[in-house]
């Protein structure tokens, strides 16, 4: 074990703002812990919700119909989920802001870095935690580390979502984070509605 190592573990040498950011990863990670923090309403919606990683007798492509959505455990699942998600093709990152809605199911738009690609994604809220399998051309990664959307509409999107994404961190974790890449996301290119 190295000397950071053993620093870290103490307690009392651990800063503030680093307690935070271990608080923030571990509850990023725990889709028990984030169901506790929900309303009581969504709660319990959420607990009801079927466990699965598909909609039983879900038809069309996973993830991109509504009549196959992506089973995630109420909004914080969905904003976890879609920010462990990476374009397969290049491996970049994604970023996502709630397009709308179609009945219980939530609908995001996501982009890459460069503004170039796009795509629409379909999530249902109602579920105890989040699916573990992933949109054809997506890589899942293993664990959440920064958060890259937000679960709200913005109607200038992507302009502002770092900015966005941040006040959504800390509503939900009480400390402002954002992937750094959100700063760059050349809005000019992105067409996306």
């Amino acid at each position: 074990m190295g000397v950071w190592d053993t620093l870290r573990k103490s307690d009392r040498n651990r800063t503030r703002l680093e307690q935070m950011y271990e608080d923030a990863y571990a509850l990023c990670n725990s889709p028990t812990r984030q169901n506790e923090t929900l309303g009581p309403k969504e709660r319990q919606r959420v607990e009801m919700g079927v466990a699965c990683e598909q909609i039983a007798n879900g038809t069309g492509e996973f993830g991109r119909t509504v009549t196959n959505p992506i089973p995630v455990n109420g909004l914080f699942g969905a904003w976890t989920y879609l920010s462990r998600l990476r374009w397969m093709q290049t491996g970049s990152k994604v970023f996502f802001h709630q397009l709308r809605q179609e009945g219980s199911i939530m609908v995001f738009a996501l982009i890459n870095r460069s503004g170039t690609w796009q795509d629409t994604l379909y999530v249902d809220p109602y579920h105890p935690y989040a699916s573990r399998h992933r949109p054809k051309g997506y890589m899942l990664e293993k664990e959440f580390v920064f958060p890259r959307g937000v679960t709200t509409h913005i109607v200038a999107f992507p302009q502002g979502l770092y900015r966005y994404i941040q006040q959504e961190a800390k509503r939900r974790l009480g400390i402002a984070l954002a992937d750094e890449e959100g700063k760059y996301i050349q809005v000019e290119k992105t067409t996306y509605p």
